[in-house]
């Protein structure tokens, strides 16, 4: 078993910095739904709270000359589904935001 270590540093309600052995990321989000965005990869996440229930999507953040070409044209259905996603966390944290004031 090998050394682990992760530190996890809230940076305004709902959005977080997250460091580890390997680097760090930035998350942001409501609970039930959060995006994160890393330097090899971005994932969002979005699930039922208390119910152990949720579907996580990571996509990578490498150029085109780095990555393998795709090969079906879902990835474009794919995109706009990861796009809905952050756009209703963003809306869900400026809401939870101007409640605050």
């Amino acid at each position: 078993m090998g050394l682990q270590f992760r530190k996890k540093i809230k940076l305004a309600p709902g959005i977080s910095l997250n460091v580890g052995k390997r680097g760090a990321s930035i998350s942001a989000g409501v609970k039930g739904a959060r995006v994160t965005f890393g330097k090899d990869k971005t994932s969002t996440s979005v699930g039922i709270p208390g119910t152990g229930i949720s579907h996580r999507n990571v996509y990578s953040n490498r150029t085109d000359q780095e990555q393998r070409p795709a090969s079906s044209s879902s990835s474009s259905g794919t995109s706009w589904i990861s796009f809905a996603v952050v756009i209703a966390i963003l809306v869900a944290i400026a809401k939870w935001v101007s409640m605050q004031h």
